[in-house]
């Protein structure tokens, strides 16, 4: 054991006028604590390793341990940089401060020796590398002087009396709540409680004060510190960013997007020294008579945002409600089970208490993974997507008792299950069988999502818990226009420039660049967004102008996919780069909530788009994206339909929106991408969709002679639920609508069979989609890829309508542009505009 003079951490500016001088002392024992156990010494390890990134000489620092004792147990416990699990399914990431790294950038002579017990970090929710480390008490004062200091800089009543105080450490709760209770030498005892606060970016902090002595305590102020120098953007060593109004103390991200905030009441003091850099929102205890325990409370916010003002006024309403949660909990157990094989299969599980709260649950098996996905729109009601994806191992979870709702689900391909839970003072153990209505893989069917902003480290598990066979993650992203992707990138991960197979039918390309532009110079100026998937080199060269990477992505044999088709420059990129892709269900089709109904450029009149008083319906959106697709094949442009859900920034699980691609041979990615190009695909959000065209998959091109030709439209529609409708749509127009049969078949599912003549007398494409009629309401379709045929002499023409719709959307791009963009840039909106003007001289 270690003889410390453990009297904690971190005394800041506060204590200058008010304090007497430090006098010389004798030379500091170490600062070290070696763990006591080996559970104690992994835990420590991993809060070093994979959290804090401390170095070597850190970690020594923190335990004591040599480089060698660290380097054996670090592989003893397989503790890597590379394998650190995903965040807990809490709103905040809360863990103990090791100690070993001072939390401090400056004013260090203000904290000698910091130690780690009162301290705690929270992990930024916009960056799980950084933290603000909070000192939750960092020094009391009372009428009796200095009763409590968390580091050695001024002497406190104890050490004037030569008493050192035991070390300590916090007490963690499955729930996230970390406790630490101390009771001084003359009676005094007191607490600190801190949780986060489920579903927001809050952490909710308790001290509690027992006067045990046997005279009255008055001037108990407390200084709580928030130190910066860990959270990226904050650590400017100046108050120029920091606000201190009431019992606020705030302080501003370097970009102004962003705040931390710090709140106790009652208010002593809010404040900051600019050179540690800190946050201070200082309270006091009442006077306290003997025998009587005195309560505080206070919050630190992580709130994304330019202003403040309404995030404060909702925080001090917060303030006065705040209680920390009840620790009473039971464990929850379940598996996920094939219904047919009763073998553990992977999948994503959803959990809901009774009073509208979502929770994450974790994998109870050392070899599974679990990913807590937490992503919601708070500006639209119920706009919430949170759930845990978990490998084909048991999970568990502590709750509190009462009634919660299980939902698990894998892919399109098996039913959805929702059970109902009641959880009492025992633990629960539930079995979730899902049952299979459909097997694509076994028909040569294989799914994709070619959208996608999740991290190589949890895509395989997201991937293969709804069985997403094809992944393409866009590593490379920028934002501003003219900047390369291979040095300003957005997203930071390292590219490992190869294919990762997960497994033989899944796999990962994770060389993929979003060209998303929004400024333009110094100006604010969004464009929009396109991909090129598949490329073999690192690109290095921002756009706009589009010419060059176009030419580069088609040389390498990549794809150019249009992200959205209502993007500022959406339809100049069509016909100058060519685009080969169209994200016909694309990232605002969600599971949850439709959240953009005010996205973009609006449609033209005569598409009579849906809306509603908040704008775009959400069957409005899939029919203006449907109408725009139809608009550009009927102008020759014959791109290919495809599906991304952005998950990892929306709302939204991976592969909700998905592309199916026809592999008869089996599956391989290049096999998946060759068939993707060739537009052997449909799309959807729910129903299932084989189609034929006089024996072709979808795709094909007929080179017809006759004037008039019978065209056969053969296959089937399945889904889980019944469907509203089959539509057969000829050049834009909705030629057939047919009443689906939904017979039940064996796995519980509908089918409807189509067998259907068309005679053809001119240049045309025909495709198939078909619409759910679910009891929600909510629009769910699929749609094929269209056919195309040929006819010498009767070229396909679109509407006026149609056209002058596309001329419309470039001239007024082209004018709005004009004093912001290079002549370069602008001369591609000019081509655009020629090619679209002498589709029009056609046009019918």
């Amino acid at each position: 054991m270690l003889a410390l003079r453990h009297t904690c951490a971190l005394l800041l500016a506060l204590v200058g006028p008010m304090a007497p001088a430090l006098h010389a002392a004798d030379p500091e024992p170490p600062n070290h604590r070696k763990p006591n156990s080996d559970a104690e010494l992994r835990f420590w390890l991993e809060n070093m390793v994979w959290h804090h990134r401390f170095t070597p000489a850190e970690i020594t620092a923190a335990t004591g341990l040599s480089a060698d004792d660290i380097a054996a147990v670090l592989k003893k416990f397989d503790i890597r940089a590379d394998n650190k699990p995903k965040r807990p399914g809490t709103s905040l990431l809360m863990l103990p401060y090791p100690g070993g790294r001072h939390p401090r950038i400056g004013f260090l002579e203000g904290a000698i020796r910091p130690q780690r017990e009162t301290k705690f970090s929270v992990f930024c929710p916009w960056d799980e590398t950084s933290y603000v480390v909070v000192d939750v008490p960092e020094a009391i004062w009372s009428n009796l002087g200095l009763t409590y200091l968390a580091h050695t800089h001024v002497p406190t009543i104890w050490t004037k009396q030569n008493i050192e105080l035991p070390a300590l450490e916090w007490s963690r709760s499955a729930d996230g709540m970390l406790t630490l209770e101390r009771k001084l030498p003359n009676g005094i005892a007191f607490s600190a409680k801190v949780w986060p606060i489920a579903d927001q970016k809050i952490v909710g902090m308790e001290l509690t004060l027992t006067n045990g002595t046997k005279e009255k305590l008055s001037d108990l102020r407390v200084q709580v510190c928030a130190m910066l120098k860990g959270a990226a953007g904050f650590e400017q060593q100046t108050n120029d960013n920091k606000v201190f109004t009431g019992p606020f103390a705030a302080c501003k991200s370097a970009d102004g997007k962003r705040w931390i905030i710090a709140a106790w009441e009652p208010l002593h003091r809010a404040w900051g020294n600019a050179k540690c850099p800190c946050l201070h929102s200082d309270p006091k205890f009442p006077d306290t008579a003997p025998g009587e325990t005195q309560r505080i409370r206070g919050l630190l916010s992580f709130h994304e945002g330019a202003e403040i003002e309404a995030e404060q006024k909702r925080l001090a309403k917060l303030l006065q409600e705040l209680a920390p949660p009840e620790k009473k909990t039971s464990r929850l157990r379940g598996a996920v089970l094939d219904a047919e094989t009763g073998k553990p299969i992977a999948a994503r599980v959803y959990l809901q208490a009774e009073d509208g709260v979502w929770l994450n649950v974790r994998s109870d098996d050392p070899k599974g993974t679990a990913v807590a996905y937490r992503k919601q729109r708070p500006d639209v009601p119920g706009c919430v997507e949170i759930h845990t994806t978990l490998s084909a191992h048991p999970f568990v979870t502590d709750v509190p008792p009462g009634k919660y709702t299980l939902t698990v689900e894998r892919g399109k391909e098996y039913h959805t299950l929702s059970q109902s839970v009641t959880v009492g003072s025992e633990p629960v153990e539930v079995t979730l069988q899902l049952k299979r209505w459909a097997d694509l893989a076994a028909r040569g069917w294989y799914s994709g999502d070619t959208h996608v902003h999740r991290t190589l480290e949890e895509l395989p598990n997201a991937m293969l818990a709804d069985d997403l066979n094809v992944a393409l993650p866009l590593l490379h992203w920028v934002t501003e226009a003219f900047t390369s992707p291979a040095k300003n990138p957005k997203s930071k991960e390292i590219d490992p420039g190869r294919l990762i197979e997960i497994d033989k039918t899944h796999a990962i390309y994770p060389r993929n660049t979003e060209y998303e532009i929004f400024r333009v110079g110094k100006a604010s100026h969004t464009l929009g967004a396109f991909f090129v998937l598949n490329h073999q080199t690192l690109f290095d060269e921002g756009v706009p102008p589009v010419s060059k990477i176009a030419q580069r992505a088609h040389k390498e044999g990549s794809l150019i996919e249009l992200d959205k088709h209502n993007w500022p420059w959406s339809m100049m990129l069509v016909p100058v780069m060519p685009v080969d892709l169209f994200e016909l269900t694309n990232n605002h089709v969600w599971r949850t909530a439709f959240g953009f109904p005010n996205f973009g450029e609006p449609p033209a009149d005569t598409m009579k788009i849906e809306r509603d008083g908040k704008g775009f319906t959400e069957r409005g959106w899939i029919d203006y994206g449907f109408q725009n697709y139809y608009t550009l094949l009927n102008c020759g442009y014959r791109l290919r339909p495809t599906a991304g859900t952005a998950s990892g920034v929306h709302p939204v699980p991976l592969g909700f929106g998905r592309v199916y691609v026809q592999l008869p041979d089996g599956f391989s990615y290049e096999n998946w991408m060759r068939g993707l190009n060739a537009g052997r695909s449909f799309v959807t959000t729910g129903p299932l969709l084989f189609v034929q065209v006089n024996g072709q998959p979808p795709g094909h091109t007929f080179k017809q002679t006759e004037a008039v030709r019978d065209y056969q439209i053969t296959g089937s529609a399945q889904s889980a639920v019944p469907l509203e409708r089959i539509e057969i749509v000829v050049n834009g127009e909705v030629v057939r609508t047919l009443k689906p049969e939904n017979r039940r078949t064996k796995a519980d599912a509908y089918q409807s069979n189509i067998d259907e003549k068309l005679k053809i007398d001119g240049s045309s494409w025909l495709a198939v989609r078909c619409f759910e009629d679910r009891p929600d309401q909510r629009p769910r379709f699929a749609h094929g890829s269209p056919v195309h045929i040929d006819v010498a002499g009767k070229p396909l023409r679109p509407k006026k309508e149609q056209i002058d719709f596309l001329v419309k959307r470039v001239e007024d791009q082209l004018k709005r542009s004009a004093e912001v963009l290079p002549k370069e840039a602008l001369d591609e909106y000019r081509q655009a505009l020629r090619v679209y003007r002498e589709i029009a001289k056609t046009a019918r």
